[in-house]
């Protein structure tokens, strides 16, 4: 799949579904712009996001996490 995908080493795939409904309204979150996220019949490493913003998005979304569960 990293192949396919032209991934970066430093980027490991996983798949994650929730199913069901909500005990409470979510805490609204930040999306990252779809053209950011989309690209079209290629893309290479500046399309990726660095480690350290990997890193500061990890930490952002773990405490949305927290927060909101």
């Amino acid at each position: 799949m990293r192949t396919i995908l032209g991934l970066p080493d430093y980027l490991v795939p996983y798949d994650m579904m929730a199913v069901g409904y909500p005990a409470e309204d979510p805490i609204p979150k930040e999306l990252r712009d779809i053209a950011d996220m989309v690209h079209y019949d290629a893309c290479g490493p500046a399309d990726f996001r660095t480690p350290e913003k990997l890193e500061a998005d990890r930490q952002r979304f773990t405490e949305w996490c927290v927060r909101a569960h």
